[in-house]
């Protein structure tokens, strides 16, 4: 009996070891499970047959507003700080900026968009259950939904729209949703929004 308590002991270490190593990984995962929850992700459309490295010179294009449908994103304040974002970028990364009527490669403008959304104010809990149970396994990883108060909200599109000057057709569209909160409206939200969106132009080859 008394030669068998080295075996207990290292089998006891072995499992503090393992769930240790377990504690460790499924933090890290549930990290980066909440982080990506987090990342607003840009989207993109364009036109395949449009040789988009021939592009060297553009112009802004106000967009046209039939009627105030937000009196947020539709704006000329947000207008402004978008319009000088998508400049400075395009500028910063070689492109020309003329006058419209300077016979330029593509305009740029932009659209906003809002619509009602639906989430659970409690948001998503990640259970790490690592220990013994009946008929189970001693380590054991659950992820599961906390639903709390149910509640709406307003979830707005910033999309930026690359247009050939000449025959006036839509080449390239990007865009990124998020929700209107009033951080979002400041000129260094604006400028990381544009930057992330436009980053995706031209396409990859």
């Amino acid at each position: 009996m008394l030669g068998s308590a080295p075996k207990v002991v290292d089998a006891a270490r072995q499992n503090q070891r393992m769930n240790a190593i377990l504690r460790s990984g499924l933090l890290l995962l549930a990290v980066g499970a909440l982080a990506a929850c987090a990342v607003q992700r840009v989207a993109t459309d364009y036109d395949s047959a449009v040789p988009f490295h021939q592009l060297e010179s553009f112009a802004w294009l106000e967009p046209a507003f039939d009627e105030v449908q937000d009196p947020v994103l539709d704006s000329a304040l947000l207008g402004r700080k978008i319009q000088r974002a998508a400049m400075n970028e395009l500028v910063g990364r070689g492109y020309i900026a003329v006058h419209s009527d300077a016979d330029p490669d593509f305009f740029i403008t932009y659209h906003t968009t809002s619509r009602e959304r639906i989430r659970d104010s409690g948001g998503i809990s990640l259970g790490i259950g690592i220990g013994g149970g009946y008929r189970r396994s001693r380590h054991s990883i659950f992820v599961g939904d906390h639903f709390g108060r149910v509640e709406s909200y307003q979830e707005g599109t910033l999309i930026l729209d690359v247009i050939n000057a000449r025959t006036r057709d839509l080449i390239w569209r990007g865009w990124m949703r998020g929700s209107m909160h009033p951080s979002r409206y400041t000129d260094e939200a604006v400028d990381t929004a544009v930057r992330e969106i436009l980053a995706e132009f031209p396409p990859s080859p």
